[in-house]
């Protein structure tokens, strides 16, 4: 599995367990951004490959879990 696809599903599956759990997407879209700087500095400090790309990948997992909670709760 990509480590891009990887995440985008984390991002998507706390967000929307988070917001579902809050009752706010932008909680869960916060928890969700919270998770995946710190596992990018993680990386950096020595325990990976930190990139960027996989904050953006996490960014649009949340940003769909978002919509998915709205759509949900519509």
């Amino acid at each position: 599995m990509n480590d891009k696809f990887k995440h985008f599903m984390a991002g998507a599956i706390i967000t929307l367990i988070v917001g579902a759990i809050a009752h706010n997407v932008i909680y869960g879209l916060i928890a969700s951004m919270i998770a995946g700087i710190a596992k990018e500095v993680w990386d950096y400090m020595g325990n990976g490959v930190s990139d960027f790309d996989d904050v953006l990948a996490t960014l649009q997992g949340a940003i769909i879990g978002c919509f998915v909670l709205c759509v949900w709760w519509w």
